[in-house]
């Protein structure tokens, strides 16, 4: 684990997000969305982090939000709404936003989205988001996609199941989609 830490650390920019390579200058919004995330999860789970590490990509993620000249898409915005309201650092402002335009956000956006909707302590609009509705989740058809924000069906499908493990571990599609 710290070996792998070790090489995050190895890929973060100036601004305190990640790039996709070490010694990289450039970082990704959507990798440092993901870093983040993982972060957050290692520390949660008592792994000590690189000195200063989350916090940079912290504050890349929250510059990313505010800058009006961002070319990020929504699905990676509802992203870094989720690993900052993770964080401790919600964005009410930009969740609001993303869920009144969440017809654009694919289902792993729409995940995304209403964890941070958990976050906030709306629960009751987390659920609606997803529209969980029927005996089994519809069927996702989807490209993948390797440039900006990597995804398959296989991925949106693993972020569904997170997200519905942290909204309501009880409901029946997590035993279907697990």
């Amino acid at each position: 684990m710290q070996t792998g830490l070790d090489r995050l650390a190895a890929m973060q920019t100036r601004d305190g997000g990640i790039a996709y390579w070490p010694g990289g200058t450039e970082s990704s919004a959507w990798l440092s969305a993901y870093v983040g995330w993982m972060l957050l999860e290692a520390r949660d789970g008592g792994q000590e982090l690189p000195s200063g590490m989350l916090e940079g990509v912290l504050k890349r993620l929250e510059r990313e939000l505010a800058s009006s000249g961002s070319r990020v898409d929504d699905d990676t915005r509802a992203f870094i709404c989720r690993v900052l309201g993770a964080a401790g650092r919600p964005q009410p402002s930009w969740v609001a936003g993303l869920e009144v335009a969440a017809g654009r956000l694919d289902m792993a956006g729409r995940a995304h989205l209403a964890v941070a909707l958990l976050d906030l302590g709306r629960r009751d609009r987390a659920m609606a988001l997803l529209a969980v509705d029927g005996e089994a989740p519809p069927p996702l058809e989807m490209l993948p996609s390797t440039s900006g924000r990597l995804s398959s069906n296989v991925r949106q499908e693993a972020v569904l199941l997170d997200a519905l493990l942290s909204i309501d571990p009880a409901h029946p599609w997590t035993a279907v989609m697990a």
